[in-house]
């Protein structure tokens, strides 16, 4: 959380997007940001929490059903609708299929053939077959790692 505080004072616009999981309980991390690290930003600057999580990873954000409804929270304009992809629903799947359709269509080829191809799509598999093949995650659940290709 140090490593965010001391970035908000130079950043002007904050958009949340992660959920709290259950590996990280309230009593490990209160707040990603909280109303102190709030306070470390410039005045006029935005937070954007689009998860509809009130007071969850962010200490000041609580969502609004309402497009266009922003509040000010020590200085600071907050803007947190449950929905904002529906301001532009089109666009966003757009966006979303545009990059995401080529993975899908790699997939369909075979999992083996895909990862073995695409280092980038590679990075992003978490587990395979019983097995956390992506070592940041394992090291932080203390678990085993194994590497994908030795197990594909």
């Amino acid at each position: 959380m140090l490593q965010i505080r001391e970035k908000l004072k130079d950043i002007d616009i904050v958009i949340n997007g992660a959920v709290r999981r259950p590996s990280l309980p309230k009593e490990k991390c209160e707040f990603l940001i909280d109303r102190e690290s709030i306070k470390q930003m410039r005045r006029n600057r935005v937070i954007c929490d689009a998860t509809a999580c009130d007071k969850d990873l962010i200490e000041t954000a609580i969502s609004s059903e309402s497009l266009s409804h922003f509040d000010k929270e020590e200085g600071i304009i907050h803007y947190n609708c449950d929905h904002i992809p529906s301001l532009v629903a089109d666009t966003a799947t757009h966006m979303l299929t545009s990059v995401t359709f080529p993975y899908v269509l790699k997939l369909a080829s075979g999992f083996r053939r895909a990862v073995l191809d695409d280092n980038s799509l590679a990075k992003g598999v978490m587990c395979y077959r019983g097995h956390f093949v992506h070592e940041y995650s394992a090291r932080k659940k203390g678990m085993a790692f194994s590497r994908l290709e030795n197990i594909l």
